[in-house]
């Protein structure tokens, strides 16, 4: 059996990747083809394309400035697609390219099963869209409880399957207090945005610095290579900044408080109930606009909180 995969962020790579292992634990035939990032490729084999590098963009600015990357890496996937004839495909996030993709999968083939794993979050900003989706789309993999009623709502059917978040939490839980005086720092997986917003927050802790000696740093780097770029940014006299390979999940438990960018990062701190701040930007006002729409982060975190108690952790696919 083959499953078609496209993921296109760091942090859908490690949730394909622990996807992977869980189905390779059902079915050690499995073959595995497609695209999303290092952690993928390690567990599918050479011959998946790893492409997280040029994929990871930041805003509608940064998608149109890649148009024709985009376009040529969308009919690449369409014809791997055609010419594997995988017995499924598996979406992962990353909805600009995948539910356009899945969109045309669903006129290419009626009979291949499309399934979507961690869906967009459409139930917050657009709802009428759930019933679009149910015309290309076979199954939803839920990583939130009270997604499955939505869904089914509209007639997608939907199963909870745990957050991939809530597994690695507990599997790497740091049995300590948090730092005294530990302040994480966690400037995103994409290098543009750290380029964009890790000087900032530089600046932030030089100032607080100023006010507070005693005050340490830590940040964390989701790759070796992001680690030394971060590193050639830091000012030489910031001194109490420490740097650490590692998700943000790793990281973020010992600490006293965390500032960070808006990623993943940001529910791994809400659910650690970590003090956080949480700071984002963008390159044109156009990305800004665009960004107003949708739902209070307040009231999505507040959501999201009460639900992590029934998080349970799994990655397996549903009988």
């Amino acid at each position: 059996m083959t499953i078609y995969f496209v993921a296109g962020e760091v942090s859908a790579d490690n949730h394909g990747a622990a996807l992977m292992r869980s189905l390779r634990m059902l079915d050690p035939e499995l073959k595995f083809i497609g695209r999303g990032g290092p952690q993928m490729q390690e567990v599918a084999g050479a011959q998946f394309k790893n492409w997280i590098g040029d994929a990871a963009v930041l805003g509608l600015w940064e998608v149109l400035r890649k148009y024709v990357y985009f376009r040529e890496q969308f009919r690449q996937a369409l014809n791997e697609i055609r010419e594997s004839k995988p017995d499924a495909v598996v979406l992962i996030d990353y909805p600009g390219f995948n539910l356009r993709l899945a969109r045309a999968l669903r006129k290419q083939s009626r009979s291949r099963k499309t399934i979507y794993y961690i869906s967009p979050q459409v139930w917050a900003w657009n709802r009428g869209r759930i019933k679009k989706m149910a015309r290309f789309i076979d199954l939803v993999l839920c990583i939130f409880p009270f997604e499955t009623d939505v869904y089914a709502a509209s007639g997608l059917r939907a199963v909870f399957v745990g957050h991939p978040m809530i597994e690695r939490l507990e599997t790497q839980k740091i049995d300590t207090h948090r730092g005294q005086n530990l302040i994480g720092l966690f400037p995103g997986s994409r290098s543009r945005e750290v380029r964009k917003i890790f000087p900032v927050m530089i600046e932030a802790a030089r100032r607080l610095l100023q006010l507070n000696p005693t005050l340490r740093f830590q940040v964390a780097a989701v790759s070796e290579e992001l680690a030394d770029e971060m590193r050639k940014m830091v000012a030489p006299h910031l001194n109490p900044l420490r740097s650490a390979r590692g998700e943000a999940n790793v990281e973020a438990e010992p600490n006293e408080s965390s500032y960070q960018t808006s990623d993943s990062s940001t529910g791994k701190a809400k659910m650690q109930v970590a003090p956080n701040e949480l700071s984002h930007q963008t390159p044109l006002p156009l990305s800004r606009r665009e960004g107003r729409v949708g739902v209070p982060k307040d009231r999505f975190y507040t959501r999201l909180k009460s639900q992590s108690a029934r998080l349970r952790p799994s990655c397996s696919a549903p009988s």
